[in-house]
């Protein structure tokens, strides 16, 4: 309340109101989180669990969303056993949320021959956004060859195709054991028009698969001012 009236007091303009508005929003916070405490019910006094249910218990919540969630843990009788406390599963999950939420890619740029690599080194609900940013500064860079390593071992890879190829990326092949995974390879062309009639094509499973490339690459979407 306080803080609320420190800010309808001060002047629009005034040196001090960004102070007063992030102390507003961090009291919003803590008073959210300590709802969601409150919420987390601690069952009987006396109640007891052990270690493996209790990190089961904050895992579950986030399975099935498409990110993979291993727990390792060693195959123990004796568990430590602890009360189950609201403060220790709030605290679990908002890391685990964290980690399924955000993915991370690698990005190295040749700008020699005008290329980029981008690798997705974990998955995340982000991915398309991130790699539409990343995407995003090598059209500027005038970049004219991207290519896009999804690691095949996460069963998040399936999902993540299609918003990948809405954003203009197609399919470029299959990498065996690069950087200890097996990896699928997309690409995106920008400003590149790609001499398909030249190519020579051995056998008819090549011409099929080369069929499906070129008419990937020709129905990507134009989405040259979102990205610019």
């Amino acid at each position: 309340m306080i803080v609320k009236e420190l800010e309808l007091a001060l002047e629009a303009n005034s040196p001090h109101i960004d102070d007063v508005r992030l102390l507003r929003e961090q009291s919003q916070r803590c008073r959210d989180i300590l709802a969601k405490l409150s919420e987390l019910s601690t069952g009987e006094p006396f109640d007891r669990v052990p270690l493996a249910a209790l990190i089961e218990e904050v895992v579950a919540p986030h399975r099935n969303f498409g990110i993979a969630i291993d727990v390792a843990l060693q195959q123990n009788s004796g568990w430590p056993m602890g009360a189950r406390n609201p403060a220790i599963l709030y605290g679990l999950g908002n890391l685990l949320e964290n980690a399924v939420d955000f993915a991370q890619v690698r990005v190295e740029v040749f700008p020699v021959w005008s290329e980029a690599a981008l690798r997705v080194t974990a998955y995340g609900r982000d991915l398309p956004g991130l790699v539409a940013f990343r995407l995003r500064e090598l059209r500027l860079r005038r970049i004219d060859w991207i290519s896009l390593d999804l690691p095949l071992s996460d069963p998040a890879a399936r999902l993540a195709c299609a918003p990948l190829e809405a954003l203009g990326f197609f399919f470029a092949g299959i990498i065996p054991e690069l950087d200890g995974d097996d990896v699928l390879r997309l690409q995106y062309l920008h400003d590149v028009e790609a001499d398909v009639d030249s190519v020579q094509i051995a056998s008819d499973f090549g011409t099929e698969l080369f069929a499906y490339v070129v008419a990937a690459m020709r129905a990507r979407p134009d989405l040259a001012p979102a990205l610019q």
